[in-house]
């Protein structure tokens, strides 16, 4: 989790630490100022955030400020257009590596506290997660910390809908998960074939 947007009960996480290297890296080599002509909306920028750089989307113009949205980690901030530097089309091929998530079925009146606790395990190497469904580019999920399930910690949203009903997943616990499948009612090829063969040799 590498961002928490507590206002609207949202976070951010990363999954592939070996590209984020080679963003970060590169980002890094971006020197170049840039002109006023390629400050547009939704251009891609180096913007800067406690003074290390990063890739970010220009959302709005503000006379000498832009708002930009820092598409690997969530945030926005609002910063002079003097010190945006030009971003290399190398790293404009990256996607972006933020993924916007909320918590699955957890009650509207459990929200606050959940992400009170949340901010707790900000960066934690103990989280994973399990992507329930997806809505554009926004993630329903299941967090897992140390071990324990995060959602399971507040009630249940019975009310919760989804738009897509071929995305309903049940969720399970982490013990459910691990039970063994039952195979009883399976059978391989060679029973299958030792079924059918009187029926077919009494036909030849």
């Amino acid at each position: 989790i590498v961002y928490i947007d507590a206002d609207k009960h949202q976070f951010y996480i990363q999954e592939d630490e070996q590209t984020m290297d080679k963003i970060s890296d590169e980002v890094k080599m971006c020197s170049e100022d840039i002109s006023s002509d390629d400050i547009q909306i939704n251009s891609m920028v180096i913007s800067t955030f406690e003074d290390e750089p990063y890739r970010a989307l220009i959302q709005s113009d503000l006379d000498d400020n832009v708002e930009v949205y820092f598409i690997d980690y969530g945030n926005r901030n609002i910063c002079p257009k003097s010190s945006l530097k030009k971003c290399t089309e190398q790293l404009k091929e990256y996607p972006a590596q933020a993924k916007c998530c909320q918590l699955y079925e957890v009650s509207s009146n459990d929200l606050d506290e959940a992400f009170k606790q949340l901010n707790d395990y900000i960066e934690s190497d103990q989280t994973e997660y399990s992507v329930i469904n997806q809505n554009n580019n926004l993630y329903n999920v299941i967090l897992y910390i140390n071990g324990e399930c995060f959602n399971d910690k507040f009630h249940h949203d019975t009310t919760f809908e989804m738009d897509d009903q071929a995305s309903i997943t049940t969720t399970t616990t982490v013990k459910e998960q691990e039970r063994p499948i039952s195979t009883t009612a399976k059978r391989n090829n060679d029973e299958i074939r030792k079924a059918f063969l009187p029926q077919i040799c009494h036909a030849w």
